[in-house]
């Protein structure tokens, strides 16, 4: 009788428990998930909310509070009112706190949250024990308490892979713009469902299941009431049992694991992302997670295999004491290893100062030949939308360049063509404010910016904007300027935004206030580097908009020598008169159409009403866009950042990512003239020439060489323009927009064709620490369009859209946008004019065959060097674009049509021949040959010299900064650059 008791109570448990545990063991998970969750999520929540370590800590803590004051009451209920409808109550009502976590946006609402959850939870972890006593008896509950309790380790093994998967790639979904929250909202639904199911799945006591017959329940039933009856003869109050010893003992047990266990779930990860420092490498956060698992699998196996013995020997003590003792020589041994950055201190001081804790390292930054590992992420925008471009790029954009938090010391070594890492300083400069008791004041000062104790140990970054109101150009860059903050927080940095200034061509064109604008170049450069240098920033991220603020940023990254991410602020829409798509070119166009008579001054409104209708900078491939694409194509801008309009949000997840990227430079020892190589440069002459750009990018590419101290000579511009077709259909030529362009894919479609093709150097380092190779290969743009962007073997034109020429008109060079030219040659008779103003006034009366000669327009004689847009748009209005040719020591806009020749060397104020040019000479452009040449003899030229003199010039152009820049600019043939 006794053996069939015996078996009937073995067969009750065992059902007992396959009925219970799993379930009851997935709901802890899910609960103990919360744990993992904000412990990952720490690593991008801190720096997203601004909560330093010690607010972090608090908020963790602050569950515990809410789970204290209520744990007792909430398990009376639970005795009271039956395990299926608490534990249920549980479950949903944690599951949508859990869920509202996903919507903290600060420090209290943080802090809020997770007391709300701690309410929730009260009880469920010892309600759920007490459960148990209900359905097992005590030889059985060790094995059972440690099956139920591997959800703790497993939510760590199962958990930490799962939530930084959902971090990582979470951005976006659902609307959520971080992947954190993406993860707690997706946390509580699973706990939603499972509190429905407890209804269903989980009786109150044995003789409430049906899936155990009456003899199980009632075997069941009375032993377990018999062993309570045995071991509490007495009721006891609850002041007495707050009195006994053993309460007391069990209590320091139960805080000491519980202590141990909870600071592990939360800090672990922050523990494994340190250990970077220590040994030199970069996890990405998949990584973190899953080495952080290893411990919990060990403890999987261990737990059920110490419980087992427990069970079979009778001991608990020495069950509990032994792992608990293990433990803590654990944390024992990490705490006398110290601070892995102390270990990378030369001098081995500790250096105390909080560092940035590790971030996604992403694909374009974890190359196997690079500081980072090659792990797999996405690409995207940044936070929102595809890259390189709307519904083709399938990654996305800022996934491609995140990077870890800054390490203390740390730099790259070029050896072999690779990367790799050696021993620098992340705060190489900003040091020299932040340390020591003699910055006292400046510590004082930047406090005063919101600068705390942790962040005086971070990296800063000057986040310099040429933001203003005046143009639609720069009107996104306020916007993109705070998500750059944003990232450079992530990443581990201190940000810091400065302002310079911006000049709109399209406002300043047809006028003397054009003078401006070229020198606003050499201001922005000039401003820059005034005041990263005052200021000792470590690293910058430079957003521009307008024509000349982006080759101005680019210049001062050279000069500075530091870590530097372009941010561009991204083209505006078309707008439409009807059907026809319109952009700025058009405006000026319709002034020299309605001067011929050749349409209404109402159909000149309509135009000027719909050219442009938002923000960005001018659509066509026009001199911003034109320098967008050569700022990626050098490696100083994000891959895929030069194509999506400046309405589109996925330009905020690349500014973050930008943020991101210059942390990286820092980390990784990167600076800007390690990118900015004579490859490279020819890099970007390649782009330009496939795209049909701006002639602008010719001076401004030499500008920007001349910065970096590299070679760069219009040469370079002949030989690679011979090599590289032209393959945009874009305007101001072809037909379509920037926002055409990257519906189809973007600069990279060009760049991985001109890579396939042999016509781009992929061995080039760029800003996400890969190289150019690295970073196409990641994107994995799609092919050439064949109709925007044409294929190699079906080209535009055979040659580069500009070309380069020569002759006795322009012994140092000019430069002619080769893709308006339909013929060859041009020859034709001078109609001179010494200045824009009398050129303009005259096109009315301008006939076919004639060659209008601008001069005095250099960068000294104008001075400024103005472009001649309003000319060539009347010219081409009044439809004499392919039977008038001009040519100027001037430039020429990157809107420009027509037949135009800019940038003649010399200059006319410096004797150039085209000084001394005069009506009815003979001019000839040949494309075949490159040649410019003026059809009067030398002994002509040589007569006219001698009485030739350069007009005196005007007192208002010879002041201020003006006069300031004729003194130091140089030939446009060097880039006109000031010297």
């Amino acid at each position: 009788m006794r053996m069939a008791d015996d078996a009937l109570l073995s067969s009750a448990v065992r059902r007992a428990m396959w009925r219970l545990l799993p379930f009851l063991g997935f709901c802890y998970l899910l609960n103990y998930l919360d744990r993992v969750n904000v412990g990952f999520a720490a690593l991008r929540m801190n720096p997203d909310l601004g909560l330093s370590a010690a607010a972090y800590g608090l908020g963790a803590g602050l569950f515990f509070v809410g789970y204290f004051f209520f744990e007792v009451p909430s398990n009376v209920i639970l005795h009271r009112v039956g395990a299926r409808l608490w534990i249920a109550r549980i479950m949903v009502t944690w599951g949508i706190i859990a869920s509202a976590t996903a919507f903290v946006t600060d420090e209290i609402g943080f802090y809020a949250v997770r007391f709300l959850l701690g309410v929730a939870e009260a009880g469920f972890f010892p309600g759920i024990i007490l459960y148990l006593t209900y359905w097992f008896p005590r030889a059985q509950r060790a094995r059972v308490v440690a099956l139920f309790f591997l959800a703790v380790p497993l939510s760590t093994v199962l958990g930490a892979p799962i939530s930084t998967l959902l971090i990582e790639n979470g951005d976006g979904v659902l609307g959520f713009e971080q992947g954190w929250r993406f993860m707690f909202f997706a946390e509580g639904i699973p706990a939603v469902l499972a509190g429905f199911l407890v209804l269903v799945l989980l009786p109150d006591r044995p003789t409430r299941a049906r899936w155990l017959t009456r003899d199980q329940a009632r075997a069941l039933e009375a032993v377990i009431a018999a062993e309570d009856t045995a071991q509490v003869p007495e009721t006891t109050g609850l002041r007495d049992a707050l009195r006994d010893g053993r309460v007391m003992a069990l209590s320091v047990v139960y805080f000491g694991v519980v202590f141990g266990l909870y600071v592990l779930a939360f800090f672990l990860p922050q523990v494994v992302s340190d250990l970077q420092e220590q040994f030199g490498v970069r996890f990405s956060l998949v990584q973190i997670g899953l080495i952080t698992a290893v411990p919990y699998v060990v403890a999987s196996v261990v737990m059920v295999l110490n419980a087992r013995h427990s069970d079979a020997t009778g001991e608990r003590a020495w069950h509990v004491a032994g792992p608990a003792f293990v433990g803590a020589a654990g944390v024992a041994v990490r705490g006398v290893r110290g601070d892995p950055g102390d270990l990378a201190d030369p001098a081995g001081v500790p250096d105390r100062r909080r560092r940035g804790r590790g971030h996604r390292a992403d694909q374009l930054l974890r190359q196997p030949v690079r500081v980072r590992r090659a792990v797999p992420d996405g690409v995207a925008p940044g936070d929102h939308g595809r890259l390189p471009g709307g519904h083709v790029g399938r990654r996305r954009v800022h996934g491609a360049v995140r990077c870890g938090g800054a390490r203390r010391r740390q730099e790259s070594c070029r050896s072999h063509d690779v990367w790799s890492p050696c021993m620098t300083d992340i705060k190489p400069r900003s040091r020299e404010v932040t340390d020591g008791i003699e910055r006292t004041a400046a510590r004082g000062m930047l406090r005063a910016v919101g600068m705390r104790d942790e962040d005086f140990g971070k990296p800063q970054i000057g986040i310099a904007s040429s933001w203003n109101e005046i143009t639609p150009c720069n009107l996104s860059l306020q916007r993109l300027g705070l998500a750059a903050k944003e990232g450079v927080h992530r990443a581990g940095g201190f940000p810091m935004e400065f302002g310079t200034i911006s000049v709109s061509d399209g406002i300043s064109m047809g006028h003397v206030g054009m003078h401006w604008s070229l020198v606003s170049r050499e201001v922005i450069a000039d401003s820059v580097e005034t005041v990263v240098q005052a200021e000792r920033l470590d690293g910058t991220v430079l957003l521009a908009g307008c024509d000349k603020s982006l080759p101005g940023m680019l210049m001062a990254a050279a000069r500075l020598d530091l870590a530097a991410v372009f941010l561009y602020a991204g083209s505006i829409m078309p707008g439409y008169v009807g059907e026809r798509e319109v952009t700025i070119a058009d405006a000026f166009e319709a002034v020299g159409a309605c001067a011929r008579g050749l349409i209404t001054r109402e159909e000149v409104d309509a135009i000027e009403r719909a050219i442009c209708p938002g923000e960005g900078a001018c659509g066509g491939m026009y001199t911003a866009n034109t320098m967008a694409s050569a700022a990626e194509a050098l490696g100083m801008a994000l891959p895929g950042s030069a194509s999506p309009p400046a309405v589109d949000r996925r330009r905020d997840g690349i500014a973050r990512a930008s943020g991101e990227a210059v942390v990286g430079m820092i980390e990784k020892g990167i600076t800007a003239r390690q990118i900015l190589t004579k490859p490279a440069f020819e890099n970007a002459i390649a782009v330009v020439m496939a795209f049909g750009g701006s002639t602008n990018a010719v001076l401004h590419l030499l500008a920007i060489a001349a910065e970096a101290g590299v070679p760069l000579e219009l040469a370079d511009f002949t030989r690679i323009g011979d090599r590289v077709p032209h393959l945009a259909d874009v305007k101001p030529f072809g037909a379509h927009v920037m926002s055409t362009v990257d519906r189809v894919g973007g600069v990279p479609v060009v760049m991985k064709a001109l890579l396939d093709a042999g016509l781009l150097h992929g061995d080039v380092l760029t800003c996400t620490g890969s190289t150019v190779a690295e970073n196409l290969a990641v994107i994995d743009p799609p092919d050439l369009d064949g109709e925007i962007l044409r294929a190699l073997s079906d080209p535009i034109h055979p040659t580069g859209g500009i070309t380069i020429l020569h002759g006795s008109l322009a012994p140092d060079g000019a430069v002619v946008k080769s893709a308006g030219f339909d013929s060859s040659r041009f020859e034709g008779t001078a109609r001179v004019f010494d200045g824009e103003q009398g050129a303009m006034d005259a096109v009315p009366h301008l006939q076919p065959g004639d060659v209008v000669v601008i001069r005095y327009e250099g960068p000294r004689g104008g001075p400024g060097m103005r472009e001649m847009l309003a000319v060539t748009g009347a010219i081409k209005g009044a439809g004499l674009g392919k039977d008038v040719l001009l040519l100027t020591d001037g430039r020429f806009s990157g809107a420009t049509t027509g037949l135009c020749v800019g940038h003649v060397a010399p200059e006319a104020v410096d004797g150039g021949p085209i000084a001394l040019v005069r009506d009815g000479d003979g001019v000839v452009l040949d494309m075949a040959s490159r040649t410019l040449d003026l059809l009067v003899d030398d002994a002509e030229l040589a007569r006219r010299r001698e009485g030739w003199s350069p007009p005196a010039p005007t007192p208002e152009l010879r002041r201020g900064v003006l006069g300031k820049y004729a003194k130091l600019v140089g030939s446009a043939a060097q880039g006109a650059v000031c010297s």
